[in-house]
C-alpha cells in the first residue's frame, strides 16, 4: 500500500511512517534544517530555494517533507493562467490557444538519499499527493481549473501522464528534438475533476 498509517491534519495528508521513520509535509519555513538538501545539479530548484530563503512572500508556496527535522524533499506551487492549444478549424496548421487558471506545480525535489522508491520510500508521490490535496482546497476558494507543470523531458512527461493522467497542453510538443525540449520543457495539465479523484483515492 502507497501510504502507511497516514495521519491528517486540517483535512491534508499530514504524516506518514515508513518503518522507524516518520515523514510529516509541512510548509516550508526558514527554521527547517535544510543546508544539506541536495537533489542533483537543478537551477530551477536552486533558484526556487533562494528567492524562498531571501523572500517568504515570494509567489511561490513551499511544503517540506520533514523527516527528524531535516529536510528531505519538498514542492513548490504558485497560483498561474494555464495556456490551451487547439487547432484552428479552418486552417490546421494553424495552432490558437485560450488560458484558464490554474496552480503550477513549479518543482517536486526529494533528497537523493530518499530518491529509492524500491525501499518504500515513495517520498515524491507523497509530495505531490498533498500538492493535489492543497490544490482542491485552493480551487474551491479560487476557481482554479487545472493543476498544472512543465517536464523537463520526455521521460518525466511519459510519467505524468502515464501515472497521473496529465495530458499534453500542446501534442507538438512531442515532436520538437529533445534539445528544444531541454530548453523549453513540456507544458502540461490535469484537470480539477481528475486532481479530486486522485485526493479521494488516496485519503
Amino acid at each position: 500500500m502507497l501510504m502507511q498509517n497516514p495521519i491528517r491534519h486540517h483535512g491534508l495528508m499530514h504524516s506518514y511512517e515508513f518503518g522507524l521513520n516518520v515523514v510529516r509535509i509541512l510548509r516550508l519555513d526558514t527554521m527547517m534544517d535544510r543546508e544539506l538538501f541536495t537533489c542533483g545539479k537543478n537551477l530551477v530548484i536552486d533558484n526556487i530555494l533562494r528567492q524562498f530563503n531571501l523572500n517568504q512572500d515570494s509567489q511561490h508556496k513551499l511544503y517540506a517533507a520533514i523527516c527528524d527535522e531535516t529536510v528531505i524533499g519538498f514542492y513548490a506551487i504558485n497560483s498561474s493562467v494555464a495556456k490551451i492549444y487547439f487547432k484552428d478549424k479552418n486552417n490546421q496548421n494553424k495552432i490558437n490557444f485560450y488560458t484558464q487558471p490554474s496552480i503550477n506545480i513549479e518543482a517536486i525535489a526529494v533528497h537523493k538519499d530518499w530518491q529509492n522508491a524500491k525501499k518504500g520510500r515513495k517520498i515524491g508521490t507523497l509530495l505531490f499527493l498533498h500538492c493535489c490535496e492543497v490544490t482542491t482546497e485552493i480551487s474551491q476558494l479560487l476557481g482554479v481549473s487545472l493543476l498544472s507543470l512543465t517536464a523537463v523531458n520526455r521521460k518525466v512527461a511519459d510519467y505524468y501522464h502515464e501515472k497521473w493522467g496529465f495530458q499534453y497542453a500542446n501534442p507538438d510538443h512531442l515532436a520538437k528534438s529533445n534539445s528544444e525540449i531541454e530548453d523549453i520543457g513540456i507544458p502540461m495539465q490535469l484537470d480539477i475533476g481528475t486532481v479530486w479523484e486522485i485526493v479521494k483515492k488516496f485519503s
